[in-house]
């Protein structure tokens, strides 16, 4: 795999994977392309509750990974015309040939979020005490 293809895997995971359940759909709906999957059908093949994936689904569409290919949301796969079909696609391989390596690649991206969220929250803390300071003297 390409320095280009693992960066891109990373960016899709962080901006758009950031749950297993998010994780085992697009895996399922990229190994199955073409062949639309209902909610209930990938909540089954990843024993997860039809309410999750159906979350997920959304998320996922929301996001331009997935589509609706049947009316009322019957069916779903991977939407081929997506911008990120291809790194959709990398990912799956990915996951099957080194699990562990897309699971770090979860976490490593998941950590960096909460570095990233502590940092602005101890600034954001900081500039609320400089402002009570500089409002009461006494604070």
């Amino acid at each position: 795999m390409s320095n280009h293809e693992t960066a891109s895997i990373r960016r899709l995971v962080a901006e758009c994977i950031d749950s297993y359940e998010k994780l085992a759909i697009v895996v399922r709906l990229s190994r199955t392309r073409g062949a639309p999957q209902t909610a209930a059908e990938l909540a089954a093949a990843s024993a997860l509750p039809v309410e999750l994936v159906a979350e997920a689904l959304t998320a996922l569409t929301r996001d331009g990974l997935v589509r609706s290919t049947e009316p009322n949301d019957g069916g779903w796969s991977i939407d081929p015309s997506g911008s990120r079909a291809a790194t959709v696609d990398a990912l799956a391989r990915l996951h099957d040939q080194t699990p562990v390596d897309v699971l770090r690649m979860m976490s490593e991206v998941a950590m960096e979020r909460v570095r990233s969220l502590t940092a602005r929250r101890f600034a954001d803390a900081f500039l609320v005490s400089v402002k009570k300071k500089k409002e009461d003297p006494d604070a």
